[in-house]
This record gives structure tokens, sequence and C-alpha cells, in this order.
């Protein structure tokens, strides 16, 4: 839908300008080289696809201002209601169940920082259960890859079972149907 070329330049597919969220961005960009588009079309593939650099070192809050520091060059930037549109459709089309472990994954790990950064030496009792949330959660954590490795096989087992499936089944298009019954 969006690709990166090798100068770090973020395009749209010309089946992604089929989708209205899309199309909108690009047209409302009246000037000629459509920057401000790419722009918007950077700025929505680096804060969701899942091979943006920016994704693995920020979340939430902190990755929308990074990428509105770096990529739209304006950190009081609104998201205009068009964008956010155009978001959901990208960030939905990332969204596999993997995406989503990873996720909360990385929330959860971003969680346990906040307990060591936020450890209290001087309450013992709240040290403990600091301390045992935390082991929790990293326990949890260990488990993540393994999780995603095997959805991951099941979905190549069902698909592969699917195409078989359809391989023994006819098609049948309208030139297969007499033309009474059309």
């Amino acid at each position: 839908m969006l690709n990166v070329d090798k100068n770090h330049k973020v395009t749209p597919d010309p089946e992604a300008l089929r989708i209205k969220a899309f199309k909108e961005i690009w047209d409302r960009d009246k000037s000629k080289d459509k920057n401000k588009a790419l722009d918007i079309f950077a700025y929505i593939y680096f804060k969701y696809h899942p091979k943006s650099g920016y994704r693995h070192s920020n979340v939430g809050e902190e990755l929308h201002k990074k990428i509105l520091k770096d990529v739209i060059k304006n950190p009081s930037w609104k998201v205009p209601n068009y964008v956010k549109e155009a978001e959901k459709i990208y960030e939905d089309s990332m969204n596999t169940v993997g995406m989503k472990l990873l996720n909360s994954a990385l929330t959860a790990a971003e969680g346990v920082a906040s307990l060591f950064k936020d450890f209290n030496f001087d309450e013992i009792e709240e040290a403990k259960e600091q301390l045992e949330l935390a082991t929790k959660l990293l326990s949890g954590l260990k488990n993540v890859d393994d999780v995603v490795l095997r959805l991951m096989s099941a979905i190549k087992k069902v698909e592969s079972e699917v195409l078989a499936s359809n391989k023994n089944k006819k098609e049948i298009n309208k030139f297969h149907i007499p033309k009474s019954r059309r």
C-alpha cells in the first residue's frame, strides 16, 4: 500500500490511491511535486508499518511527536480527520494477530521499564509487589516470540489448505453459464 524507496521516500501504490481516504490526501495537495501528500504518507507509514524504525524506539504519544518533528517538520501539526481515516485504514491493514500481540508485548515492556524506573526502595512491601508484577510481565514476554511463530505457522497451513481446496473445485465464470441462465 505504501512503499519506501532506496532514498527513503514513501510513496503510495497506485492501488492505494483508489482508496477514498488515500486519494483525498493526494488530491488535497495541489502542488506539482506532491511533497505535502508524500510527507503525510510518510507519517502514516512510519507510525504504523512494522519495519518502521520509529516503532521500535518510540511508543504512543512519544512516537507521534517524534514523527511530527522529523517527518512533518511541525511538532504542533494537528492531524486532520481525513488523515486519521487513512491512518485507521493503514493501521488495520498492518494489524495482524501477530502484530497485535507484539504491540501488547511492547506496551507491557514499557510498563516494566516504568516499574523499574519508579522502583521505590524505601517501601519494602510496595517494592516486593512491583518486583512480582515485573517478574510476571517479563515471564509472559519470554513466550511472545514462540506464540507469534506458532500463529504464523497456523496461518500458512490454513492458507495452503484453502488454496489446495480451491484447486480441486472447478471455477465457473459467466462464460460457462448458458446465455439463457445469465
